[in-house]
């Protein structure tokens, strides 16, 4: 099984040119989204006198992501955004939940644990309601172990690859505190 993969990029902006950048990041993101397997981007942006600029592009697979590293339009995209920053890019590429939280040679960051702990637990709770009730048909008179098994194993997918990715990218300004 794929796991999936974001890929996080900071870079410098030349003063001055922020406004153009925005501009960039609204391109590069909308080419981003056209992709099969886009999850979904993030930006942080800086403060106060920084210049720094994160993005963050989240797809299913890495092979996904690859096709977007070797497409033409990320390729034109690249070339553009040259003349806007000062020297390289920082670049990482993270699988799982790391890539949610941890910038390139820096921490984000995350939530605090309370929120975790809440978004958490009000997307386990009924999805384990509603997934035990969906298996119990299925598994019938099988041991409490399996059955738990089965529906913890489904819970844990569904959250991983379907449910928190849809969340987090709902509650996003809301679990991350402001800087």
């Amino acid at each position: 099984m794929n796991s999936s993969v974001a890929v996080v990029v900071a870079r410098l902006i030349k003063p001055g040119h922020e406004a153009t950048y925005e501009a960039w990041l609204r391109r590069a993101i909308d080419a981003a989204r056209r992709l099969p397997g886009h999850l979904g981007a993030d930006v942080l942006r800086p403060n106060g006198d920084e210049r720094r600029y994160v993005l963050v592009f989240r797809y299913e697979t890495v092979e996904q992501l690859v096709a977007w590293e070797r497409s033409a339009a990320r390729a034109a995209l690249v070339r553009e955004v040259e003349a806007l920053t000062e020297g390289a890019p920082l670049v990482q590429r993270q699988t799982g939940l790391e890539g949610w939280f941890t910038l390139p040679g820096q921490p984000i960051f995350p939530p605090p644990r309370w929120k975790m702990a809440l978004v958490t637990w009000l997307v386990a709770f009924p999805l384990i309601q509603v997934l035990g009730l969906a298996w119990a048909p299925v598994l019938g008179d099988a041991p409490p172990v399996l059955r738990t098994a089965v529906t913890g194993a489904s819970m844990v997918l569904a959250m991983t690859y379907v449910v928190m990715p849809a969340v987090t990218r709902r509650l996003g300004a809301w679990l991350r505190p402001s800087a």
